[in-house]
């Protein structure tokens, strides 16, 4: 090899070297692909005369003020999960993706209210992460709807990104409140906990000495940053653990 070579292979490997590093920070940025199934909020009313919807993985119904996910895992065993339907102004979708990377596909559940003034786009999203053998694990997550000038539905429920190597999906969850000390329309707006579904869990990230940069860079890209909305610090250290879901088994 020519000596005079060599600095180029050097510059061309120390180039390379930053491309993947730099992919592997856009990775962390990505949305995570999910497919849309269908919306499931206004089952048997007026807007709505299905009775019921298969949705794949289950078969939801209208039950009292709550809508039931049923279905069976692969030994037959019947399971059911309760998740809370919104008023008739709000809807429910449901997503599938394989969010925990474990080979079987999930569900999304997201029952959304709009409400009025600032900070109106909150949303507690339910994840029913099922393990090889069909049953599932519910997880549910408070944030707030991004890009919240989305004017075609299905709207995006969460801020999903598409982490690492491992193809988990992570969550970001926000919190908005009004600004006590700010007048007008100002808003306080914060990272409440970045979550990997991982293994059938939705668990908090916060141990796993991350960089959080492309994190905050993802989220304050996907929410407001005008001059009315301020962000707090993040704080990893507070975020707190996700919280799991009733599932109800039939016996």
């Amino acid at each position: 090899m020519k000596r005079a070579t060599r600095p180029i292979i050097i510059s061309f490997i120390a180039a390379l070297s930053l491309f993947i590093l730099g992919s592997a920070e856009m990775c962390a940025q990505s949305p995570f692909p999910m497919r849309y199934l269908d919306e499931v909020g206004h089952l048997d009313t007026n807007f709505d005369d299905r009775k019921s919807v298969d949705v794949g993985l289950a078969r939801v119904f209208p039950h009292e003020d709550n809508l039931r996910f049923e279905g069976k895992d692969r030994d037959g065993k019947p399971w059911r999960v309760l998740v809370e339907k919104p008023g008739i102004m709000g809807f429910t979708d449901v997503w599938t993706a394989d969010f925990d990377h474990n080979g079987t596909s999930d569900l999304l559940i997201a029952p959304f209210m709009p409400q009025n003034g600032r900070c109106a786009f909150r949303i507690g999203i339910v994840v029913l992460l099922f393990d090889k053998a069909g049953r599932p694990n519910a997880w549910g997550i408070d944030t707030q709807m991004p890009n919240w000038d989305q004017t075609e539905r299905p709207y995006k429920p969460a801020l999903i990104l598409y982490p690492n190597r491992d193809r988990r999906a992570q969550f970001a969850a926000v919190h908005c409140e009004y600004a006590a000390d700010r007048p007008g329309l100002a808003t306080d707006w914060t990272i409440t906990g970045v979550y990997e579904a991982r293994d059938g869990r939705v668990v908090s990230i916060k141990k796993n000495n991350i960089n959080i940069g492309p994190y905050v860079r993802a989220v304050q890209e996907a929410y407001p940053h005008d001059r009315y909305a301020v962000w707090a610090p993040v704080q990893p250290k507070d975020w707190p653990e996700a919280h799991p879901q009733p599932v109800f088994v039939d016996d």
